[in-house]
């Protein structure tokens, strides 16, 4: 195992009596990867692990990018990990180096009780770890591996919670974090979710506002002139019309000018409490990309976080909807015989 020794000079025990040097020893330990340094939860606000087999020490520092950068920035990064890594031997953490001393004085070890501690309660393998920690600190070290938790070295560790896991897996959960908060996806799913049901809405209003033969001929009976009959239906926000989607208007707004028209409500229709319509997952990416003004890819991504979101593209989205359907028809004029006659005619 390396040593170095350097001189450290401590208070006299007697007046009069010149400092006496006594000599600070550096050892570099032999450890597994282990946590020495940042956060307990190293994934959201950085940590520093390290190994050293006696011969070298192997540093490296886990730092989240929105930590460093915030939100917005780190939107523009796109993922949310980069880190740092460096080697040091004995001779780099000699104290006696200029860089050494620099590192010590930006970490504080230099004066006041750092120092004391650094030298006179510390172990020899402490020391090494403080020394090659504030050389990182102090700028040495290279651009090491980025990106997703994936993407990270599959290095086993022990962290200061007392678990073990590989670096990957103890800090995964900020990938969900991240795409969540950073890059929107709680948004995204949130509007799809909407979108699915705005779409299921619409299914249901089309199909509930298309007059069937039967509800024709239980109107012409009633009375009313089959050539004029209209459906209305509404579930959510959505009014359909004769079975397509009224943009435009609200049902209100369709039935006042119905009544101004001469029609009436017929006694077919009511209400709707449960009804199944079908939506395509792939038109509702489109429909959320298009009005969030982002990728249809993102969208697909972030739409995998549903639980209920079909795992295969050509499945289909079922969902539960309720509504309103009626029919208005205008009254046929004429005797109940005319009007039979006509309706033989027209059958």
């Amino acid at each position: 195992m390396a040593t170095r020794r350097v001189m450290s000079r401590k208070q006299p025990s007697l007046p009069g009596v010149p400092d006496v040097p006594d000599r600070i020893e550096i050892r570099i330990p032999t450890m597994p990867w282990t946590q020495i340094g940042g956060d307990m939860d190293p994934g959201a606000h950085g940590g520093l692990i390290a190994t050293a087999d006696g011969d070298h020490i192997e540093l490296l520092q886990i730092q989240p990018v929105r930590e460093y950068v915030g939100d917005k920035e780190a939107a523009d990064v796109g993922f949310p990990f980069w880190t740092k890594e460096a080697w040091f031997d004995l001779a780099d953490l000699d104290p006696k180096n200029e860089d050494v001393k620099s590192a010590l004085r930006s970490s504080g070890f230099d004066s006041g009780d750092q120092k004391f501690q650094f030298e006179e309660e510390m172990t020899p393998e402490q020391r090494a770890l403080v020394i090659a920690e504030a050389l990182l600190d102090y700028g040495r070290g290279d651009e090491g591996p980025s990106g997703w938790s994936e993407d990270l070295p599959d290095h086993e560790v022990k962290w200061w919670s007392d678990k073990v896991a590989t670096l990957p897996d103890y800090v995964a959960d900020e990938d969900e974090v991240f795409r969540d908060d950073v890059l929107g996806y709680s948004d995204i799913r949130e509007n799809l979710e909407k979108m699915v049901e705005q779409m299921a809405d619409q299914s249901s209003a089309q199909a509930w506002s298309t007059v069937g033969d039967g509800a024709a001929g239980d109107a012409e009976e009633a009375g009313y002139d089959p050539e004029t009959l209209v459906g209305v239906a509404e579930f959510g926000d959505a009014v359909g019309v004769n079975g397509d989607v009224e943009t435009e208007k609200t049902l209100k707004g369709v039935e006042d000018d119905l009544e101004k028209e001469g029609y009436e409500m017929t006694e077919a229709g009511g209400s709707v409490p449960s009804d199944e319509a079908t939506v395509s997952p792939e038109s509702a990416i489109r429909a959320v990309a298009r009005e969030m003004d982002i990728e249809e890819d993102t969208v697909e991504e972030a739409a995998q976080g549903i639980d209920w979101w079909p795992k295969k593209r050509n499945e289909e989205i079922t969902s539960s909807t309720s509504g309103w359907a009626s029919i208005w028809g205008k009254k046929i004029t004429g005797t109940t015989e005319e009007r039979r006659t006509s309706a033989r005619r027209r059958n």
